[in-house]
């Protein structure tokens, strides 16, 4: 008799956030144009990275990135048939705890465009998710933040920052590989 395994491992799903790196300014602090100009190989888009300067170099173009250890985050994509045609929206959701003056004034500095100017910035996220493996979300049309929000519990002393950002677009959220 035949029988379906109820419980195979998929290696090209992701499985919760164990690491996140946002970029959302260039290395000289002026904002990110979208789409960045990747390389993709073996469907992988090609990136390298300097662990020392916090920096993602993709096609020659270096980024600055602030590195997040999310509490209670994660990543959904849903896929989404309009008459315009096939989109995916992703949602990238997680919280930062402990909220303090230097949280704040880092939360101020990423999300807030360079020149004095009070725009929020749009980003692109690199994930690496519960089974190691690397994604990058909105690298084609950026995220955009959609909900901030600071959550307080006076009762056991616990505060923290909630983020959510969206993007909608054509393609899929694609694994990235160093070069």
């Amino acid at each position: 008799m035949a029988y379906t395994e109820l419980f195979e491992t998929c290696w090209d799903s992701l499985s919760g956030i164990k690491q996140l790196k946002l970029i959302a300014k260039k290395q000289d602090g002026s904002p990110i144009t979208f789409p960045l100009d990747v390389i993709i190989q073996s469907g992988k888009v090609v990136v390298s990275e300097d662990y020392m300067q916090k920096l993602f170099t993709v096609n020659g173009e270096s980024y600055q990135y602030r590195d997040i250890l999310p509490n209670h985050g994660g990543l959904e994509e849903e896929f989404i048939d309009e008459r315009q045609g096939k989109l995916y929206r992703k949602n990238l959701y997680f919280s930062i705890p402990k909220v303090n003056l230097l949280t704040n004034n880092q939360i101020r500095d990423f999300l807030f465009a360079s020149g004095e100017q009070y725009a929020i910035t749009n980003i692109c996220a690199f994930i690496i998710d519960n089974n190691n493996q690397n994604w990058i979300v909105g690298w084609d049309l950026p995220l955009e933040l959609e909900e901030f929000d600071l959550k307080t519990d006076t009762r056991n002393g616990e505060n923290s920052y909630v983020f959510r950002y969206v993007s909608e677009s054509y393609n899929e959220i694609m694994p990235y590989t160093f070069d």
